[in-house]
């Protein structure tokens, strides 16, 4: 386990070049006392010229699928995207509190990630797991469903990418395909034998897992799944194929050319390893940024930005949030505040975090969104 730090240290990894001060609700849950908070935000919510924000509060009810892995929210500088309690997909203005429902519950839309130019999201058409990405000026629609499952959207900038399964079975064959650009046309990114899942983009690089390497080539969730994480220059198409034993997925891209990730290298799906390193590094030079120990509940995605990782600890009385920087200059910090409830995964911006919240003994409820300052 991971000892607190002073909380003090968390305004040296907030530290950086953002614009911009507003007040942020840290809301509680479980008997904690709630708090606010001076944090910085990004420009870019909504475009690159777009103002600063000047206020970020929220909390609402959220769909309850899939907390863990690919959680039912996202952000962009001022702007959040979230499956509603409805089940409908929601594009919220931190600026303002507006919102709007950009696609219906009865699509089943889910997984979201939004840039200041598109919002893009997995659905059920007819039937049939599509990618749907909206563009968020003149609100065009495009869908993306030429395999026999389109899954697990990821956004950057004017790209997107999206895994493609070959047949509706849990351990099909999967490729990523990359959109580079809203008028192109999807391009194969990363291919080969087993499958290749669970992308990150960003403005030059993606990182994949890849379970070729795997005695049945897919992601069974279990503690024998073995993997490597591929990362892809985007300008020149070169990969990085970070070989290291047991199980390295999910990756986390960081600036100044590094990659975050877990690594289960014992016999357990419930603790791992969180590790850090450059692209084009030896895996077995990367630097253990902590010991995640998730027994009590199931493993969550840990998430990053800048040079900072973020990720959940789960216990018996609750979960815990650590933040700590890739390059080891500071221990791992817990966020405060966070008293007796289950976390999902958070989605780490420059200078807050969004997550969601449930509590973890009494009553079940809905979970709540949350916004986390730094």
């Amino acid at each position: 386990m991971i000892d607190r730090v002073s909380s003090l240290a968390l305004i040296v990894l907030a530290a950086g070049g953002c614009s911009g001060t507003a007040k942020t609700s840290l809301a509680t849950d479980g008997g904690g006392s709630g708090s606010t908070g001076a944090v910085t935000f990004p420009d870019g919510g909504v475009g690159p010229a777009s103002p600063t924000c000047t206020g970020a509060n929220v909390d609402v009810e959220v769909a309850a699928e899939d907390l863990e892995i690919y959680p039912p929210y996202a952000t962009h500088g001022c702007t959040f995207v979230y499956v509603a309690a409805s089940g409908d997909l929601v594009l919220r203005d931190a600026m303002t509190g507006t919102e709007s429902a950009i696609a219906p519950a009865a699509e089943r839309p889910r997984r979201p990630s939004v840039t200041p130019y598109m919002v893009v999201w997995e659905a059920t058409i007819s039937g049939k797991d599509v990618v749907r990405a909206r563009r968020r000026e003149g609100d065009e629609v495009r869908t993306f469903d030429a395999h026999a499952a389109v899954r697990e959207p990821r956004a950057d900038g004017h790209s997107l990418l999206f895994t493609a399964f070959a047949e509706l079975s849990p351990r099909a064959d999967t490729d990523v395909w990359i959109l580079d650009g809203w008028n192109a046309e999807p391009r194969l990114l990363l291919g080969g034998a087993g499958q290749q899942r669970f992308a990150e983009l960003s403005a030059t690089h993606a990182a994949v897992s890849d379970f070729s390497e795997d005695p049945d080539g897919a992601f069974d969730d279990t503690e024998t799944d073995l993997a490597d994480v591929v990362v892809l220059d985007r300008a020149t198409g070169l990969q990085a194929r970070r070989r290291a034993p047991g199980r390295q997925a999910f990756p986390v891209l960081l600036d100044g050319g590094l990659v975050g990730y877990p690594s289960w290298t014992e016999p357990t799906r419930d603790a791992y390893e969180l590790r850090a390193g450059s692209i084009t590094g030896d895996p077995a030079a990367d630097r253990l940024v902590a010991r995640v120990d998730s027994a009590a509940a199931r493993w969550v995605r840990p998430s990053g930005t800048g040079l900072v990782l973020e990720w959940v600890e789960a216990g018996t009385d609750g979960s815990r949030l650590f933040r700590a920087p890739a390059d080891g200059s500071i221990a791992p910090l817990a966020v405060e505040g966070l008293d007796r409830v289950r976390l999902g995964a958070p989605i780490a911006a420059a200078s807050f975090t969004l997550v969601a919240t449930t509590p973890a003994a009494g009553e079940p409820r809905a979970p709540r969104l949350r916004v986390l300052a730094r």
